[in-house]
This record gives structure tokens, sequence and C-alpha cells, in this order.
């Protein structure tokens, strides 16, 4: 997938296809490491809104 061209233009940060394997490797690990953070923001911020109650603590 990240050797097409027509794929890549959307995952790879360049938006160029991956031609080497190390490329891909490091591109495939910025990736995984991408979601890996994004998981823990999501739990930081669930147990923050439910510490003040859920919705109803937000204000409007």
């Amino acid at each position: 997938m990240l050797s097409d061209p027509d794929a890549a233009c959307f995952i790879t940060p360049d938006g160029k296809a991956i031609t080497t394997e190390i490329s891909g490797w490091r591109n495939a690990a910025v990736i995984s490491g991408h979601w890996a953070l994004h998981r823990i923001q999501q739990r930081a911020f669930a147990s923050r809104r439910a510490a003040i109650g859920g919705e109803e603590g937000w204000r409007s």
C-alpha cells in the first residue's frame, strides 16, 4: 500500500510512494506510533470527562 503512488499520496507525509525497504519500515513505525499516541490521548480525555460527570459537566 505504501509503494502504490495512488494510495501513498494520502498516507505518506510527503505524498510520495515508498521506494526503499528502510523507508517503508520507518513509515510503518511512524504510522503505528501515531495511532498508539492517539489512543493514549483518547483514554486521558475519557477519564477527565468521567471525573467531571460526563457531558453534563461541560459548559455549553
